[in-house]
């Protein structure tokens, strides 16, 4: 089909190439090969008229893929055009559709006003629910509580809207309850997304891994991600977005653990998926640089390096894609004499008071960046973390009371916090962060030998 595609392209015959191209596409999604049936999902509507209903059904198909693929940054232009060819009164149920498609791609990409605009769009519970959990990722988490407030949980009458509720409620509370409260909500979201599907499964569990993750428990971590691969590895075809979703979620619990050849083979077997997304791009330059600067395969760090993905972040108020991407650039940045550019995205990111839930934003400010900024950074943190009681939570707050006494010349007190983080972090298993406070603390011996 492939071949005789490009065959008829290249003699002008737009029909005939349209159904070779949606006919190699629909061998490819039939053992469950994604990405290349996206990319010749692609090229069939190349060949067909706009609004057409061959159009439609091939750009139907090509959503489906790019939804197994998690695809969303390819997502938004396909749906867009179908929006626009669509007379939306005759036919709300595919608008409907279409809506959601838009609005888990903007939110997938770091659009969070974008995504929320179309989430009143689509005036449904489910996705004011993911809206307030977007916003308790990006540390707002007042608009988050409030907007999860207007929904009343015994209100909810669809599976995946009560869903949806446990998910926001386990998260928002997450670092301020004890961990077996958010982790309640996510069994019981479990047991009621196995009436919804496999992918509803796997999106619980892997909520599990990072709340477990970001609240300081390595081992609950593991323990959701077992669940998840075994749920996972029902789905069909080697590679779609829950499989990859777990393979991001060991790679973080591997760089949290200090596993870095572990987190490097998993990133290396991920790189066809980098492109999806800002989330993605963020994700993958985050850890790639991360890895590089810690191992020293330079090669990576090059590969990887982008302030400029950094500096979108920042200005979007991208709190997640900022917090992934800010330990490693601000590294490299330094040692490229790049200080000033540094200088100028730590400024901003005091301004706006960014904060990421792992307080790797304020982390990186407070050490590298003015005692102004510095200041302002641990306030922001102060005020996040009021009330708090995760074993990370607390360890990140000793991590930023010692980077700023330091900044303060405080040097009795900083190492004081810092044998304190030290001794928190190597409680919860986050060992590179443990040897980091180890350095600080002035106990470079240990520090290096971890």
């Amino acid at each position: 089909h492939a071949l005789l595609a490009r065959h008829w392209h290249v003699l002008g015959n737009d029909r005939e190439a349209a159904n070779s191209f949606a006919g190699a596409a629909k061998q490819c999604a039939a053992r469950g090969d994604y990405v290349a049936a996206a990319d010749a999902y692609t090229q069939a509507l190349r060949h067909m008229r706009i609004g057409s209903k061959r159009w439609f059904d091939a750009a139907h198909e090509l959503r489906r893929c790019l939804r197994n693929l998690a695809g969303w940054a390819r997502m938004i232009p396909v749906v867009e055009s179908m929006l626009a060819a669509l007379d939306e009164s005759r036919d709300r149920e595919t608008a409907r559709s279409l809506l959601w498609d838009l609005f888990y791609a903007r939110l997938n990409n770091g659009e969070l006003e974008s995504a929320r605009a179309v989430a009143e769009r689509i005036g449904e519970a489910s996705a004011a629910l993911i809206v307030a959990y977007a916003l308790n990722y990006a540390a707002r988490l007042e608009e988050a509580r409030e907007l999860l407030g207007t929904i009343e949980f015994d209100d909810l009458t669809d599976p995946e809207a009560r869903l949806r509720h446990l998910i926001a409620s386990a998260a928002i509370g997450a670092l301020y309850n004890p961990l077996e409260y958010a982790l309640d909500r996510i069994d019981r979201a479990a047991e009621i997304a196995t009436g919804v599907g496999l992918r509803g499964t796997v999106l619980c569990y892997d909520e599990g891994i990072e709340i477990a993750m970001r609240c300081g428990n390595l081992e609950a971590a593991r323990s959701y991600e077992n669940r998840g691969a075994a749920v996972a590895a029902k789905t069909k075809g080697d590679v779609n977005d829950v499989k990859r979703r777990l393979d991001k979620d060991r790679i973080r619990i591997a760089m949290l653990a200090g596993d870095l050849a572990a987190a490097r083979s998993l990133l290396y077997g991920l790189l066809d998926w980098r492109d999806f997304g800002r989330h993605n791009q963020s994700f993958f330059a985050g850890v790639g640089v991360q890895i590089g600067m810690r191992t020293g395969d330079f090669a990576l760090v090059d590969a990887f390096f982008d302030p400029a993905l950094l500096s979108a972040a920042i200005g979007a108020g991208d709190a997640e894609s900022a917090g992934l991407l800010l330990p490693g650039c601000a590294d490299v940045m330094l040692a490229r004499g790049m200080a000033k550019e540094l200088q100028s995205l730590f400024e901003r990111c005091a301004v706006a008071r960014l904060i990421d839930p792992y307080l790797w934003i304020p982390q990186c400010v407070a050490r590298h960046g003015t005692l102004e900024c510095a200041e302002a950074a641990a306030q922001t943190a102060r005020d996040y973390l009021r009330g708090a009681v995760a074993p990370a939570a607390l360890a990140h707050a000793a991590m930023l009371r010692a980077l700023v006494a330091r900044r303060q010349n405080k040097h009795i007190a900083a190492g004081e916090a810092a044998r304190e983080a030290a001794l928190r972090f190597q409680r919860i298993g986050y060992r590179l962060s443990e040897a980091a406070a180890l350095e600080l603390s002035g106990e470079r011996g240990a520090a290096s030998l971890l």
